[in-house]
C-alpha cells in the first residue's frame, strides 16, 4: 500500500486549517496478525473560530479512539469503531468550542481504516474519500453540503456545482 499527502491552503486564506493522519500498524485479528492502516483529512471551517485547532482536536481524537477500539481484548466490528471515534470527535469538538476563543469552530472529519484488503470509510461534510488505483480514480464518499443538496434535488446540474464549487472557494 502507497500513502501519502500533500495540502495547500488555496487562494482565499492565509491559515491552512487543515489536519491528516496517514498511519499503519499491524493488527492481531482471529486469523493472526495483518496490516491495517488509519487515514483521515479534516478540514476546519474556514472563517470560523479555530478551524485549525477543531481539526486538528478532531483527527488526534479519531486516532486515539481507532487505536483503541481496534486493538481491545472483545473484538469490536471496524465500522463501529469508526462510528464510536466520530462520535467522540464531535463532542470533543463540541465540548471544546464551549470556551469563548473557540466558540463557533468546526471542522469535516473523513476516514479510511484499511484491515487486510478491506476498506471502511466514515465521514462527515464535504472532505472527499477516493480510491485510486491502476484502472480508476473512483470518489467513495458523497459530499454533506448545501451544494449537493441542490444537486440531490435537482435544482442545479453536476456541472453548476462543480462552477458553484469553485466560485465560492
Amino acid at each position: 500500500m502507497e500513502t501519502g499527502y500533500s495540502w495547500d491552503t488555496g487562494l482565499l486564506r492565509e491559515l491552512n486549517e487543515d489536519s491528516v493522519l496517514c498511519t499503519t500498524f499491524d493488527l492481531r485479528t482471529h486469523l493472526g496478525t495483518t496490516s491495517a492502516g488509519l487515514f483521515s483529512v479534516a478540514d476546519g471551517m474556514g472563517g470560523h473560530n479555530a478551524g485549525e485547532i477543531a481539526s486538528h482536536l478532531a483527527t488526534k481524537t479519531l486516532h486515539a479512539e481507532c487505536i483503541f477500539g481496534l486493538h481491545a481484548k472483545t473484538p469490536i466490528a471496524p465500522l463501529q469503531v469508526l462510528a464510536a471515534a466520530f462520535k467522540k470527535a464531535n463532542r470533543k469538538v463540541l465540548d471544546s468550542a464551549t470556551e469563548a476563543e473557540l466558540k463557533g469552530m468546526g471542522t469535516t472529519l473523513t476516514a479510511a481504516l484499511v484491515i487486510g484488503g478491506d476498506l471502511y470509510v466514515a465521514h462527515v461534510g464535504d472532505s472527499r474519500c477516493y480510491v485510486i488505483n491502476q484502472r480508476e480514480i473512483m470518489q467513495v464518499t458523497r459530499d454533506h453540503s448545501v451544494v449537493q443538496e441542490l444537486v440531490d434535488a435537482g435544482a442545479i446540474s453536476p456541472e453548476e456545482a462543480r462552477n458553484t464549487l469553485v466560485k465560492t472557494r
